[in-house]
């Protein structure tokens, strides 16, 4: 795995490499490819070059006939939202969610550990939040 970040610190490159030995591979194979992914460069530079995942391959593994037989784009989907930040926010401990209700700061923001996007909750929706819990009602929240 290796990633590789612009000056602003955002991701520029990223990459991860998955090896498979298929029944009936030589040791000797699998110890000439355990060397060259040592001797790789990181692939999140290499990536963020503009490769591509073949031009890896290519490069890293030329003693070796292989069928490229597809490829799929890796992508990062996080299922986040402002309701399923707010159902995390809503199973606080009642105090702390009554003093974020009662002492904000206004608009509260909850960022995402996974992507970064940030949500902003509004007092009336963190009073609602609190209410709710002591109602027993966690059904609706924000």
């Amino acid at each position: 795995v290796g990633l590789d970040f612009d000056a602003e610190g955002r991701v520029a490159g990223a990459g991860g490499l998955f090896l498979q030995a298929m029944p009936g591979a030589s040791g000797e194979a699998l110890d000439r490819v355990e060397r060259l992914v040592y001797g790789m460069n990181s692939l999140g530079e290499t990536f963020a070059t503009g490769a591509t995942r073949l031009d890896v391959c290519l490069r890293s593994f030329p003693f070796f006939d292989y069928n490229h037989l597809d490829e799929k784009p890796a992508r990062f989907n996080c299922s986040c939202s402002k309701e399923r930040l707010g159902s995390y926010m809503a199973s606080l401990p009642g105090s702390e969610l009554d003093d974020m209700a009662a002492n904000g700061p206004f608009p509260f923001t909850a960022v995402c550990h996974n992507c970064g996007s940030a949500y902003e909750y509004s007092r009336a929706d963190l009073e609602t939040m609190a209410s709710e819990r002591a109602g027993g009602n966690s059904s609706q929240v924000v």
